[in-house]
């Protein structure tokens, strides 16, 4: 059956804060929860599940047609807004063969993330034309007690902007409140 990718992405959006990831876990805890949750979803999509194939972080391969790459999915604990750009998104997200691309990142700053947006806006639409993908901005590393949670779809030359608020809670992990959509 095949994947709507708005409804992929949506639910991937809206299930995020289930990783129960905390500004005071380690980047080995995000990685391996991030790259789990995404391996078992594969797997249960009916994909085969590869990490580092093609020095990608993870893929889902379709081997019903013929060993097609499906699903690339790229995890950046760089802060650094310039490596986000240059070797995340423009190097690996914008020359995968894959059907759908995603990229996690985590921007020092809201103004960085910002930048980033407008990049995307700028470049991605362009370059992006056959692709759908899924860019998620998460602003934890920002150190305050409600911070921006931006996830950006492209599909189709059309670019939609999500900005949620991600709520600190008492237990030490996030929560999302979807605020708006642009």
């Amino acid at each position: 059956m095949p994947i709507d990718t708005y409804d992929l992405y949506a639910a991937i959006i809206v299930n995020y804060h289930r990783l129960e990831l905390a500004p005071d876990h380690s980047n080995a805890t995000w990685t391996q929860r991030i790259l789990g949750y995404f391996d078992n979803l594969g797997r249960m999509l009916g994909y085969r599940v590869h990490y580092e194939r093609k020095k990608f972080d993870l893929t889902w391969w379709d081997y019903s047609k013929k060993n097609e790459l499906f699903f690339h999915l790229e995890h950046e604990n760089i802060t650094d807004k310039t490596r986000i750009i240059d070797e995340t998104l423009n190097k690996k997200i914008l020359s995968s063969e894959a059907d759908i691309v995603m990229a996690i990142c985590y921007p020092k700053t809201k103004e960085e993330s910002e930048e980033i947006i407008n990049w995307i806006k700028d470049k991605g639409n362009k370059l992006l034309q056959a692709k759908e993908a899924f860019i998620i901005l998460d602003g934890y590393c920002w150190g305050e007690k409600t911070v921006d949670f931006v996830s950006v779809f492209i599909r189709k030359k059309k670019i939609t902007v999500q900005r949620d608020k991600r709520i600190f809670g008492k237990d030490g992990y996030y929560t999302i409140e979807i605020e708006d959509e642009n």
